[in-house]
């Protein structure tokens, strides 16, 4: 529950003016995280955040006046860099650090599958419904066991865009 409220804080954080390339179907969503697993143990906060979200695609949402956020914008406007990175570092630690508790070869993983729930959410604020997308995209490691992570993306009217990844599971929690 706790990953659903920091992502969903995220998700209306980035939800209307993030310019990452839209993905066009839900099911496609795990192969573009499946590209961010790859070597992500190298991998620095922003090379993460190019593939999420960004501080200055955060800051451009919490200028933009036609953007309807409530309460939310003096935080976002008041957001340090700093603060963001560490946001951002916690995410990425979570998946390199799981990466190293279960011996992931992050350069030799191959894609499993990805499960989904879409989810229809009229948020009053924004004053349109709004879909999103919470995601696990399994892999295998060379070891053969199968390990997933978690994502949110989110439809912005034009195609699904990924504001969150993080943690790494074993698929068989045994």
């Amino acid at each position: 529950m706790k990953f659903f409220k920091i992502a969903f804080f995220i998700l209306t954080l980035s939800i209307i003016s993030c310019d990452k390339k839209s993905i066009s179907k839900p099911e496609d969503i795990g192969k573009n995280v499946f590209e961010l697993l790859k070597n992500i143990d190298k991998k620095t906060v922003a090379d993460y955040n190019l593939e999420v979200i960004t501080y200055d695609e955060l800051k451009a949402l919490a200028n933009n006046k036609k953007a309807k956020l409530g309460d939310s914008r003096s935080e976002m406007q008041g957001m340090t860099s700093e603060k963001f990175k560490s946001l951002s570092l916690i995410h990425l630690h979570k998946i390199q650090n799981g990466g190293k508790k279960f011996n992931i070869d992050w350069s030799k993983i191959t894609y499993s599958n990805f499960v989904f729930d879409i989810f229809d959410s009229n948020i009053p604020d924004f004053g349109y419904e709004s879909k999103f997308v919470k995601g696990e995209t399994y892999f295998k490691n060379t070891d053969g066991k199968i390990y997933f992570v978690k994502s949110i993306s989110y439809y912005d009217g034009k195609g699904y865009k990924t504001v969150l990844v993080t943690e790494v599971d074993p698929k068989d929690r045994s």
